[in-house]
């Protein structure tokens, strides 16, 4: 599954089951937060697909997280537990799937962003809404059993989630990069060469640094790439399309309380813009005014989302 270790999807399983039982066992459940604070690796994909199966929703903590943010989060949050680093000895515990029984609306994750204050805030993203996301983009994408699926993005920043969970749906591949490897861009060309990796998430700002890498034009074997997080330039997107073009270059937009992304672009190469493009399923868009009222074509107002994929809950120092 990545630079690390190679897992079987049967053995990531028996291995997500038996650490599972052993969350239950401490009490996981619907609506615990479980805390994860595990370098990037076959173990956290085990955590956090064992805290999901527990019942549970998990709770990332970037390890590069200075010690006083990490105390503000788990501080606010109260997580049941926190795996930090190794995990505990499940060797004795059962391989099955746990039983567990949940409501579409439970909490699937807790992502904690600064919020407008700089100030921790936590979101609550529920299984509907981010189902919803992952189902979007299998068929978006068209992700099927070939596709190998890079996983670079820290686990705290939720574009990581359809890295996660959408690949093992369909029967694709994770590859994982290395914990550091996200900062370097020949070591993530070299990998999605290497690995032959068909699908990939950038922000803006990393692919710029990925497409001046010399290796980057070898990367053939990529299919689509995922743009998000931040504002996706016309001159980029077509730097990239003229470096790998036969890979669609899609530009998703979305804030963290709305499961991931509501809108996505595919870049036309030679295009002078990059729009947010249209809905995701499920979702709507609406620019209003100040009255709440739609606005002209062409006129400016802001932007309100509606449907399915908004279902997050922010809390920020009680639960």
């Amino acid at each position: 599954m990545g630079d690390q270790e190679t897992l079987s999807y049967g053995e990531f399983n028996r291995r997500a089951n038996r650490l599972a039982h052993w969350l239950v066992e401490q009490g996981a459940g619907a609506e615990r937060l479980i805390a994860l604070r595990i370098p990037r690796s076959v173990d956290l994909m085990v955590a956090i697909y064992a805290v999901v199966k527990a019942g549970a929703a998990y709770l990332p903590v970037d390890t590069e997280l200075p010690g006083d943010r990490v105390r503000s989060v788990l501080d606010i949050a109260r997580p049941l537990l926190v795996l930090d680093g190794v995990l505990p000895e499940v060797s004795g515990y059962p391989e099955t799937n746990p039983v567990r029984v949940l409501s579409p609306d439970n909490a699937a994750y807790v992502i904690f962003t600064s919020g407008s204050t700089g100030g921790p805030k936590g979101v609550q993203v529920s299984h509907r809404s981010i189902m919803n996301r992952l189902a979007w983009g299998l068929a978006h994408f068209d992700v099927g059993v070939e596709d190998r699926v890079l996983l670079s993005t820290s686990a705290s920043f939720d574009v990581s989630v359809p890295e996660l969970f959408a690949p093992l749906q369909v029967g694709a591949a994770v590859v994982i990069a290395r914990p550091d490897g996200r900062k370097d861009p020949a070591y993530l060309a070299e990998l999605i060469r290497r690995e032959k990796v068909t699908g990939a998430d950038f922000v803006p700002s990393l692919l710029e640094a990925f497409v001046a890498e010399p290796l980057a034009k070898e990367c053939v074997s990529l299919r689509w790439m995922e743009v998000a997080g931040e504002a996706f330039s016309a001159v980029l997107a077509n730097r990239v399309v003229g470096a790998l073009p036969n890979c669609g270059v899609h530009n998703l937009y979305g804030p963290t309380e709305a499961a991931v992304e509501v809108s996505a672009w595919q870049h036309v190469p030679g295009a002078d813009r990059v729009p947010i493009g249209a809905p995701i399923w499920n979702t709507q868009l609406y620019v209003l005014d100040a009255a709440l009222r739609p606005v002209a074509p062409g006129v400016a107002g802001d932007l309100y989302l509606a449907g399915v994929g908004w279902r997050g809950v922010i809390w920020a120092g009680h639960r």
